[in-house]
């Protein structure tokens, strides 16, 4: 999606005690995302794969070069609990954290002053209010609502961290039956419930649960659950985004993701699977 070449290598290498290969992976990258990249490595997460950049400061487009993290296949129960664990080993490491002033934040602010143009962009098309007349008022009520809840989420410090804000099984590869979460371009300083809502379900959001609490995130598990069904909104209006972008380009194509998403933005509670 970025629009980067990636290019695959397998590597032989010799020391003095083995000989060996590794397979790696290289892409031009945004100076964001090497710093991001950079900053989980020095924290040592098993789940994220091993990265490296020769350049942390130019703005233009950098060689990054990355561990293969495997490929994309049908998840596991066992692969969404280590994905809790490691999601819940990120959080806490970098929760309420005071030295990341140059990370991008997720707030009502920033996410509205995205988000908004790209909305009042398509009500100002007849065609997109002949097609969806009876979502305007409640789309726009639920942004309204949205809002308030990230400020409420901001208010509590322990729930403030690093989110990849596109965790979803598209960017979990699995290699050696590990998995590895890829691609975090769209890091995000923010409240961390906005990144469990676009992985785990209400079966699976206790694996996250668990591990955070045995991490010491202190909530019980009802106001936990609480603010879960309050983020499930974020989903349908942050991905509503690029079709609603492309409506006047490609109205089919965009009609049918954008009746998928948009019963999903103004949902108040996940649904029961």
């Amino acid at each position: 999606y970025s629009g980067s070449v990636v290019r695959f290598y397998q590597v032989s290498y010799h020391t003095s005690d083995c000989s060996a290969k590794v397979q790696l992976v290289t892409k031009d990258s945004s100076v964001y995302e090497r710093q991001i990249l950079s900053l989980l490595d020095t924290q040592a997460h098993s789940n994220v794969p091993l990265t490296y950049s020769l350049d942390m400061h130019t703005r233009e487009l950098q060689l990054l070069c990355q561990e293969n993290a495997g490929e994309r296949t049908q998840l596991s129960d066992s692969h969404i609990a280590t994905v809790a664990q490691a999601s819940a080993t990120n959080h806490t490491i970098n929760a309420n954290a005071p030295y990341l002033p140059w990370m991008r934040r997720l707030t009502s602010a920033t996410f509205f002053t995205w988000w908004q143009p790209v909305w009042d962009q398509a009500c100002a098309n007849t065609s997109f209010i002949h097609e969806f007349e009876l979502y305007i008022q409640p789309i726009e009520q639920a942004a309204q609502r949205f809002a308030t809840i990230i400020d409420r989420f901001w208010q509590d410090n322990l729930c403030v961290t690093v989110l990849h804000t596109d965790l979803s099984p598209w960017h979990v590869l699995i290699r050696d039956d590990q998995p590895y979460i890829i691609d975090w371009e769209q890091t995000r300083y923010g409240p961390l419930y906005l990144n469990l809502v676009n992985f785990f379900t209400l079966r699976t959001v206790s694996l996250y649960y668990e591990a955070a609490r045995n991490a010491g995130f202190a909530v019980t598990y009802k106001a936990f659950m609480e603010k879960f069904h309050a983020a499930w909104a974020f989903v349908g209006l942050k991905y509503m985004v690029p079709p609603l972008l492309a409506w006047k380009d490609e109205p089919q194509e965009s009609r049918q993701q954008l009746h998928a998403l948009l019963p999903r933005a103004i949902a108040t509670h996940a649904p029961v699977e």
